[in-house]
């Protein structure tokens, strides 16, 4: 599982009509975090190791929750989509973004 701080592989497969494995003519990724931003990754910045396989290594993610992720391809025309959660660090002092969940008292307030 991913977890705050760490980044993810975010990879797609595309496949032209005849289901033979094709490198588009231009090729999108876009994730959004879970309060809504969104990144755009164009063709020339992501990996392609065969034909039809693309991927893209993403910076250290820094929200926790569901994020969405799209590629989106032309010649041929194919659309992926695709859901991945990002866990709150088990780090002590990470930024985790727990929300109004988080506990009322700190291991320092006990030792008080």
């Amino acid at each position: 599982m991913t977890t705050i701080g760490s980044g993810r592989r975010l990879q797609a497969t595309v496949r032209d009509a005849a289901d033979a494995l094709a490198n588009p003519t231009n090729l999108v990724l876009t994730y959004r975090s879970p309060t809504g931003t969104e990144t755009a990754v164009a063709k020339a910045a992501m990996t392609n190791p065969s034909v039809g396989v693309w991927y893209y290594d993403t910076p250290a993610l820094t929200e926790a929750g569901t994020w969405t992720a799209r590629f989106v391809s032309t010649d041929p025309t194919v659309t992926y989509e695709f859901t991945f959660d990002v866990a709150p660090s088990a780090v002590a002092g990470a930024v985790d973004r727990r929300g109004p969940c988080q506990p009322w008292c700190s291991p320092a307030d006990l030792a008080r």
